[in-house]
């Protein structure tokens, strides 16, 4: 029987969710991967969490995202 690998982020945040997704992506045999987050929500880090609207970027809307092949 093969082993299952366990990785434990720490960290629910936008970069804590992105490992989670290039791990998954990348993942050529099962993962078992545990979330350590303090807070009730995930990604809800400094940059979301903030009451205002207003989130100035320093790149486009339409070029972001977490998965280079799929902005």
């Amino acid at each position: 029987m093969d082993r299952l690998l366990s990785i434990a982020i720490i960290g629910g945040g936008f970069s804590g969710i992105s490992t989670v997704m290039h791990l998954i992506e990348n993942a050529s045999f099962p993962l078992a991967i545990y979330i350590v987050e303090k807070q009730s929500e995930l990604c809800k880090g400094i940059a979301y969490a903030r009451k205002s609207d207003y989130h100035p970027l320093n790149v486009r809307a339409g070029k972001m995202g977490v998965l280079a092949k799929d902005p």
